[in-house]
């Protein structure tokens, strides 16, 4: 007989993203983005990568305080420059420990979706998860920035379903704003 562990949480925090491209939006979320000069007839308007994330303001999950962490998915070309093969990874902030990974995994994970609309479903359905620098403040005049550094060096690798995976992530840093989308209170006793 197995024994299913019942997840327990009382989180709330906010939804954000953005994607990287010329769009007259700052920042834009759209997905696909059809907005002012970025509509280019018949022709996907690629962006240079799409993120999609939670930043937790407070609460517990198994009883583990995920307060001020931030997760996120990133998906970004193979190659820069190049759209005929695209990654999405798992971000997790840097400052979260083991435990606290694990717990937001569990939450979130399968909320997570940055795939950009232009780039259709990506064939592998398990991501890579690593740490990263991710700094998220709300400004006194509601807009919403992100300081992320994400190098995929194998110290800052938690888990990858392949090998592949590891190997095909690129480097990213951003300094800008993000897109609030929403906020939440998620509790389940």
């Amino acid at each position: 007989m197995a024994t299913v562990m019942q997840k327990s949480y009382l989180v709330k925090g906010a939804v954000f993203g953005a994607r990287g491209d010329s769009c007259t939006c700052d920042p834009c979320d759209c997905n696909p983005c059809r907005c002012g000069d970025s509509v280019r007839g018949d022709q996907p308007n690629y962006p240079f990568w799409r993120v999609s994330g939670f930043h937790i303001e407070a609460g517990l999950i198994q009883g583990i305080d995920v307060s001020h962490l931030t997760i996120l998915s990133l998906t970004q070309p193979v190659v820069e420059g190049e759209n005929d093969r695209w990654q999405e990874v798992i971000l997790v902030d840097s400052a979260a420990s083991m435990l606290q990974v694990v717990a937001l995994l569990n939450v979130f994970e399968h909320q997570l979706d940055s795939v950009p609309a232009e780039v259709a479903p990506l064939p592998q359905t398990s991501r890579a998860v690593y740490r990263a620098h991710l700094s998220y403040h709300m400004s006194p005049d509601n807009k919403l920035t992100l300081d992320a550094t994400f190098s995929p060096d194998p110290q800052s690798l938690v888990c990858s379903p392949d090998g592949q995976a590891s190997q095909q992530a690129r480097a990213w840093n951003y300094q800008g704003l993000m897109a609030l989308r929403d906020t939440f209170t998620y509790q389940k006793d």
